[in-house]
């Protein structure tokens, strides 16, 4: 009953046009469908980078899109930040130290930034609308601001793929 009372405030802002869409934030990709039986959102932001693009997230997200209409907005591209360091100083996340091992080395071979090689990799991905970027400074607009996408292949990085979900889930850290 109250999310009755919730959705209809809400559908009466975007009826007022003071709100454009509504749409939800998750980190289970596989909860969107359940999510679309409560309400007709219209958009969903889900958490997406190299090290957890896994061929059956990218299904469950190319399906809600298709058969929701829904937008698809990626967040945590650089994975809070951890995927543009060199290392990270925790026992508990040797696993990511290799993987960011071997991204600094597909950086070095393709002679860019991982910066720019993070980016690439989601703007690569047809299904994603919009992509949502943390900047902490002047620097990181301007960065933000030159970038230009490197045409990736995202199964040429699969051997960068995690699964634990320790290192993947920020509220598990």
């Amino acid at each position: 009953h109250k999310n009755e009372k919730f959705f209809y405030f809400l559908d009466n802002l975007k009826k007022n046009k003071v709100i454009k869409k509504i749409g939800f934030s998750t980190y289970d990709v596989s909860i969107i469908p359940k999510k679309m039986e409560i309400y007709n959102f219209n958009l969903v932001q889900v958490p997406l980078n190299i090290f957890n693009l896994h061929t059956k997230t990218i299904k469950n997200l190319k399906r809600a899109k298709q058969n929701f209409k829904l937008e698809i907005h990626a967040r945590s591209i650089f994975l809070q930040g951890l995927g543009l360091k060199d290392k990270v100083d925790l026992k508990k996340f040797n696993l990511l130290n290799k993987k960011l091992k071997l991204l600094k080395d597909y950086e070095k071979k393709l002679k860019t930034t991982k910066y720019q090689m993070l980016l690439s990799i989601i703007f690569n991905l047809k299904f994603i609308d919009k992509c949502i970027i943390g900047c902490s400074s002047i620097d990181d607009l301007r960065t933000l601001k030159n970038f230009e996408s490197l045409n990736l292949n995202l199964q040429s990085y699969k051997n960068i793929l995690i699964k634990n979900k320790f290192i993947l889930d920020p509220r598990k850290w």
